[in-house]
C-alpha cells in the first residue's frame, strides 16, 4: 500500500487479499508437503529427483510409484491449443476454388 499525497492515509492495497480457505490450504501443504529451499540443482531432470526423493522418505509416496510419478514429471508437456496434425490441412476456400463446375 501507498500513502496518498496530502490525505495523510493509505491507499488501496495492490494485492488482492487471500481468502480463510487459501490460508487454510497452505498451512497444510507447509506441514505435510514437500518443501525444498537451499536445493543444489541445476535441471529439471534433478530438481525432480530431489523432490521425489523427499515424498518418499515422508512417506508421502511409497517406492512402488516413486517411478511412474518421476516419469509424469518429466515427461513433454503438450498445451491443450497446440496440437499438431497427422495430415495437413488445407483451407476449405482453396479446395472450393480447384472444383470445376
Amino acid at each position: 500500500e501507498d500513502v496518498e499525497e496530502g490525505a495523510e492515509r493509505w491507499g488501496k492495497p495492490h494485492v488482492a487479499s487471500l481468502s480463510f480457505h487459501s490460508l487454510l490450504e497452505l498451512r497444510r501443504g507447509l506441514e505435510q508437503g514437500t518443501l525444498l529451499l537451499d536445493l543444489e540443482a541445476t535441471d529439471l531432470a534433478s530438481i525432480v529427483d530431489k523432490v521425489v526423493e523427499n515424498m518418499v522418505i515422508k512417506d508421502l509416496v511409497d517406492e512402488e510409484t516413486r517411478g511412474k510419478l518421476l516419469r509424469t514429471l518429466l515427461l513433454k508437456h503438450k498445451h491443450v491449443n497446440e496440437r499438431t496434425a497427422f495430415l495437413r490441412r488445407t483451407p476449405s476456400y482453396s479446395n472450393l476454388t480447384s472444383l470445376e463446375w
